[in-house]
């Protein structure tokens, strides 16, 4: 959203004065806000230090004027306060603006009437524009179709025409009665104010390197339970992966690329000028497992004012070590000053279905070598097999001993899967009095997910002040959110085990998925005792198992018998207080604290197939992270046009976390779920320490308003490593050409700018030295011994990552388009990761630096309005990003084409690896032998041949270098209608799911030979084709992951002024939202192209995870 300043002004402006301020004279608006003519003299006193002489009578005559967040000329705020009526200023030598009314202009002069019309670019009527004769104090305004009238002394007189945030443009009569005049905006009106790295706001048009903002508003219409997730296809160089994990799941985004082999690769998220924690508290993995959250998911969108994502190392070098994969800055919303009591309310509402892109063979059922099961036994060992008789119709006993009709039962997918929904409601509270601004917010969300007996609540509470005082020397910020948010039972991804969509996904087309229901008070249970039937495990209460498989679960056990969630406790907060020395000198001090308390556990109910005497655990962990700043500031404009900007701090980091676990197996009593109730027990428990101290500084010195040159430079020292610190410099360069080079008239403004920086990072706390545990107890005292399978390292040094950056910003045709190029060049070295080692040392990895990787690409925003009238426009913005990444080098630098192995596939036959001279994360596995003519080759007993030569081969990255998104918005009048459209490219995934479905026979490439065999193999050995190929030849799912979506769409209408005049109401907007409706594109069989079960660096692996939805609903904003 851009920030410069509009002044909505409905009066005339008229009399300029010679006298007038400066034009270097600028006023900076904190936030958006209206103010009247003597609270503008204040804000001029305030940063000018002007004092003001005026009479209260004339001056009560003002109107007020509409302030928008950025940078106004203080002469030009002063006249849209003084035009309307009627008075002009006259500056003295002491500082004292003297406030008079004009000199009457005489009538008997005037000769000529002239008449015309104002318009900006796009045609739209400027409304309130001045229209001066130029010499004189004679002037009129332009009206509601910008249409103005006014008598001028002769042909010889000059039209003087301004409108604040346009240029001035002077017009001679010369005897022509009429005229059109188009004004074109000014770049002082285009200078966006923008935050940066600690919060610190700078001219846009300053920066040598790229940022881009994010309005609030983006992430409250078609909004994620996650925030993160909504920035996907919004940002130039960002890349969003949303696991699909259900409620509470985590967002992975990177900024250009992965920096490091093995660790962290996400960015820092910055709320309100403190970093915040956004660990992973837990995800699935090749055995199964479950979603933890992360720590931007707790954020509630109705709370944010704007994202800004700083993409470059130079943007985020004062963070030093945090900042190596980019920062996130998230600024929340306030009150503001000089505004009465103002109520918002926002409701949203949308339905949220799973996409069904499961497409089953349908013509054979359960049953083993193309044959039906004639007992119960045999079909219950059928029950995970599609490998029977084609279907007739005829009745077949199933796995409950039932016999149904041998037919397709329906569609299980959507039988299981509920209609999910997402209710968000936010009531807040703001305004402000002339010292003291003020935002309450109050939010509650309910989420019911897709998966049955799956839901989240998150309760959000807000407070945001700030103000001044000791005669507006002393400003103060502080902002703190309280959050409560509980998860229930988040679904089990990946492997078997808890994971219901495993067993729907692969149920033979002859099993009604409802006949797994069993006993309605407790679903997924036998309701009577079936011991004749399934042995021990047909006992009442017992889980209901599809298959004599104990690993095939019934899908409404896991659901509703399997018990797993978290509770999570959250306060973040931070306070600043500026003290301004004199008018270029403050000194500035801040702190924030980000503390949780996560409650977790999980019951394994007695009678689950695969654990039928119970287990059960629990788990707190405690974080607390605390950051203390202190800064020195300083800024000065010289009369030679020389400025600067100058800071300097420190900073105190300090991170704990405390850690107790238990868990508990064979219950004593059936049942009975309690922890004491375990015949086994463990329990362990973790405390983790770590702090940084740091100095930092920042220089800018700018020429004329268009030269800007940037050094930064911080140092930190980590108690993670042995005494060792680390200094990250960077510089930049900025040069708005358009403003010393002649250009082309469509060129309306053009800045280069480049940058250079390091940045780098520390390891986790306690791998410099081996450390002491203790174990299980021997008659009864605890055992102790070396804990970790990890050789620590004590000569660790940072990581280091630095990055050249280059880029064009440029203004075209009257500003109706805008170009932004970036081209960057990033290189990590000595990255610190585990190199495994022989475990004959007792050991099986060791902690070392090695390693480098690259990433270069080129990002670009297009922005345009190709339609703009009073009543219609049309904008549209494109942004792509391609980034090449590439490993250099893995653990030892003389050896060629080494590899490092990251997260293997549940099939077992491939991983994904890092591998020298190729692009990062290689999904790797065998291939096929084939013929000359490319055609699979079979042995001689018809099975493919897994070519064993080759071995592991890469088929390509999972991790797309090409991402873009397509945005178009349309007004008319009072109606808005925006869609998203996003896209990536260039990656594979190997899909796990499609192997399963495979070596069950549910893929209908399974069809071919049912009937005749395949070459020597006959048709009653044909599941042995297809599970060999499951299990030995990675190749065949392996799939293009490309993709293009229409990712979010609204349609709104905003009420009519004169429809809620006679009401309390000040604004009304009611929206249809709707997100992920249509898969445009894809090459993936059965899975959506972004499936993933965890956010981790192993992407490009698929297997089972829940189900990508898409959704659609209403949002409500009210305010009064």
């Amino acid at each position: 959203m851009r920030t410069f300043i509009v002044l909505w002004v409905t009066t005339a402006f008229s009399f300029v004065p010679s006298n007038s301020l400066s034009q270097n004279a600028i006023i900076k608006v904190d936030t958006d806000t209206v103010i009247s003519a003597t609270e503008m003299f204040e804000l001029i006193q305030e940063q000018l230090g002007y004092k003001f002489v005026y009479n209260d009578k004339i001056i009560a005559e003002a109107p007020k004027i509409s302030l928008v967040k950025g940078k106004i000329e203080a002469n030009d705020l002063l006249l849209s306060a003084l035009n309307p009526i009627d008075c002009t200023y006259e500056l003295t030598e002491n500082r004292t603006i003297i406030v008079k009314k004009n000199r009457t202009f005489n009538s008997s002069v005037q000769q000529l009437r002239v008449r015309g019309t104002i318009k900006d670019a796009g045609g739209v009527p400027l409304i309130g524009a001045s229209v001066l004769e130029k010499g004189t104090s004679n002037g009129t305004q332009s009206d509601f179709d910008g249409n103005f009238t006014i008598d001028v002394s002769g042909n010889d007189a000059v039209l003087v025409v301004s409108y604040v945030g346009f240029a001035t443009q002077e017009l001679p009569v010369a005897g022509q009665s009429t005229f059109n005049i188009t004004l074109k905006e000014s770049a002082a009106a285009l200078d966006e104010v923008v935050v940066t790295a600690l919060g610190i706001e700078r001219s846009k048009k300053s920066l040598a390197y790229s940022v881009t903002e994010v309005g609030g508003e983006e992430f409250t219409e078609a909004r994620e339970t996650n925030v993160a997730n909504a920035l996907a296809g919004k940002v130039a160089g960002v890349s969003v992966n949303k696991t699909v994990s259900g409620p509470g799941g985590t967002a992975r985004v990177m900024i250009r690329g992965n920096t490091s082999l093995t660790g962290n690769n996400q960015p820092l998220y910055v709320v309100d000028g403190i970093p915040i924690d956004n660990s992973n508290q837990g995800s699935a993995g090749m055995w199964g497992g479950s979603d933890g959250g992360d720590g931007i998911g707790n954020i509630n969108p109705d709370d944010i004012e704007s994202m800004t994502v700083l993409k470059g190392n130079t943007a985020a070098a004062l963070y030093g070590s945090r900042a190596s994969n980019g920062v996130i800055l998230i600024t929340t919303k306030s009150g503001k000053l000089n505004q009465g009591l103002r109520v918002e309310i926002n409701s949203n509402y949308v339905f949220e279905e799973a996409i069904n892109l499961l497409d089953p063979q349908k013509e054979y059922g359960h049953g083993f070598n193309g044959e039906k099961p004639t007992t119960q036994s045999i079909a219950w060992d059928a029950g995970e097999s599609s490998w029977g008789a084609r279907l007739d119709g005829s009745d077949v006993i199933q796995f409950d001993g039932v016999s149904r009709p041998y037919s397709y039962s329906g569609n299980n997918f959507d039988k299981f899967y509920r209609t999910g929904s997402t209710f968000t409601n936010t009531v807040s509270l703001s305004g402000g009095t002339a010292d003291i601004g003020y935002r309450f917010g109050v939010s509650n969300m309910e989420n019911e997910s897709i998966m049955p007996n799956s839901e989240m609540k998150r309760q959000n509470f807000s407070v945001n002040l700030h103000g001044k005082g000791l005669n507006d020397k002393l400003k103060f910020k502080s902002s703190a959110q309280y959050i409560l948010q509980d998860v229930k039972n988040q679904p089990g991804l990946a492997d078997s085990p808890n994971n219901a969509n495993y067993s729907v996904w692969q149920l033979p087309v002859t099993t009604n998925i409802y006949d797994l229901k069993g006993d309605p008070n407790r679903l997924g249970a036998h309701p009577e005792d079936a011991t004749d039937l399934y042995g021990t495990q047909g006992q009442k209460g017992y889980e209901l198992l599809p298959s004599s498989s104990i690993w095939f679960q019934n899908p409404y056990w896991a659901a509703y018998q399997q018990q797993r969630g978290y509770s999570k406790d959250r306060v973040l907060g931070s306070a600043s207080v500026q003290y301004d020395i004199n008018e270029w000198v403050y000194i500035k001090g801040r702190a924030g604290i980000d503390q949780w308390d996560r409650l977790s556990g999980g019951i394994g109910p007695t009678g689950t197939g695969y654990a039928p005497n119970g287990s059960i655990s629990e788990s707190q962990r405690k974080h607390k992270e605390t950051n203390f700043d202190i800064m020195l500031g300083s800024d000065h404009e010289f009369d030679n046009g020389i400025a600067y900007n100058f800071l300097a701090g420190a900073n105190k980091l300090r991170i704990q976390e405390n850690t107790t676990s238990v868990s508990s197996n064979n219950f004593a009593l059936p049942f009975f779920y309690s922890v004491a109730n375990g015949i086994s027990n463990s329990g362990g428990s973790d405390i983790t320490r770590l702090g940084t101290h740091s100095v930092y500084g920042q220089a800018e010195i700018s020429y004329n308003d268009w030269l800007f040159l940037t050094g930064s430079g911080r140092n930190d020292w980590f108690s993670t490593l042995n005494g060792r610190s680390i200094f990250y410099p960077s510089v930049g360069l900025s040069a708005i050409l358009s403003d010393v080079v002649n250009m082309p008239e469509v060129i309306d403004f053009a800045k280069f700018r480049t940058a250079w920086a390091q940045v780098g990072g520390s390891t986790d706390p306690y791998a410099l030295n081996q450390f002491y545990g203790l174990g299980v107890a021997q008659n009864g005292i605890p055992q102790g011994g070396i804990s970790g399978s990890t050789v620590a390292n004590s000569e660790l040094v940072p990581l280091m990552v630095t990055e050249f950056e280059v880029g064009l910003n440029m203004q075209l045709f009257e500003r109706r388009l805008g170009i932004d190029f970036s081209y960057y060049d990033k290189r990590t070295e000595d990255d610190i990761l585990n190199a495994t080692i022989s475990q004959t040392s007792g050991y099986t990895s060791a902690k070392v630096n090695v390693g480098e990787v690259t990433n270069k690409g080129v990002e670009l925003l297009l922005t345009g309005t190709p339609i703009r009238t009073n009543d219609f426009s049309w904008d549209v913005s494109f942004n792509m990003s391609y980034n090449k990444s590439k490993v250099v080098s893995l653990l030892d630098p003389e050896v060629d084409n080494e590899v490092l192995n990251i997260e293997r596939s549940r099939s077992l036959n491939t991983w994904v690896q890092h591998i020298e001279g190729l692009p990062y994360g290689q999904i790797s596995g065998f291939k096929y032998v084939r013929d000359a003519n490319g055609d699979i080759a079979l042995d001689d007993s018809g099975l493919p041949i897994q070519d064993t030569d080759a071995g592991f081969v890469p088929f390509g990255t999972g991790v797309h270098p090409f991402v873009a998104g397509l945005r178009n918005s349309f007004r008319y009048k009072n109606l808005t209608l925006s869609f998203l459209i996003d896209m990536k490219d260039g990656a594979v995934m190997h899909s796990g799911t499609n192997g399963q479905l495979y070596r069950r026979g549910v893929h209908k490439n399974t069809l071919v030979g049912r009937e005749n065999g395949l070459g020597v193999l006959p048709a009653s050995q044909i599941a042995n084709y297809y599970n060999y190929i499951y299990n030995n030849i990675s190749e065949e799912f392996i799939y293009d992951s490309g993709f293009i979506k229409l990712r979010e769409i609204t349609l709104g209408f905003r009420i009519p002024k004169n429809v809620l005049d006679d009401t309390f109401i000040e604004n009304a907007t009611l929206s249809f939202v709707a997100r992920n409706l249509w898969l445009i594109h894809s090459s993936v069989d059965n899975v959506d192209p972004e499936s993933s079960y965890n956010a981790g660096n192993g992407q490009g692996l698929e297997f089972f995870g829940l189900p990508q939805t898409k959704s659609f609903g209403f949002n409500l904003n009210v305010s009064f």
